[in-house]
């Protein structure tokens, strides 16, 4: 009888210990930000933009590029519970030059004539052996192929 009062008390010394934790909801940290970046790159013709703000949700922002022919893509979006992400596309022809390659293309060489050297060889291609010659001639490349090793047990 004193195991079970003991065994009782230790119980409900446990389960009032944990109530503390599930009595007192965690407040959750805010999760919303901001953030936003551009480039302009001379070398390489990049030239780039985003930015996008997060609060209480619902998400918001716009990024845009400048494409090689030279357009201006511009692409706003916002993204909330129940409303789900919508974008906008646009483009804007004639931005900025289009970009030039790096890099040239190597030129392509024209294709080279080539015949293989004509060669005499001084001697004759092997006769075929006959079979009584080869000892193995009577038997399978695979030794165990009449064997029923592809059953499985």
């Amino acid at each position: 009888m004193a195991f079970i009062q003991t065994t009782f008390v230790l119980l409900a010394i446990a389960a009032l210990s944990q109530a503390q934790y599930l009595a007192a909801p965690v407040a959750e940290p805010s999760r919303d930000y901001a953030f936003g970046y551009q480039v302009a790159d001379p070398i390489t013709g990049d030239v780039k933009s985003q930015s996008e703000v997060k609060q209480a949700g619902v998400v918001q922002g716009e990024y845009s590029f400048v494409q090689p022919d030279g357009s201006l893509r511009q692409v706003t979006y916002a993204a909330a519970p129940g409303a789900g992400f919508n974008a906008v596309v646009k483009t804007i022809p004639g931005a900025a030059p289009p970009n030039e390659p790096i890099a040239k293309a190597a030129p392509v060489p024209a294709a080279y004539p080539y015949a293989a050297p004509a060669v005499a060889y001084p001697y004759a291609a092997p006769a075929a052996y006959p079979a009584a010659a080869y000892p193995y001639a009577g038997y399978s490349a695979y030794p165990y192929a009449a064997y029923p090793y592809n059953r499985f047990y």
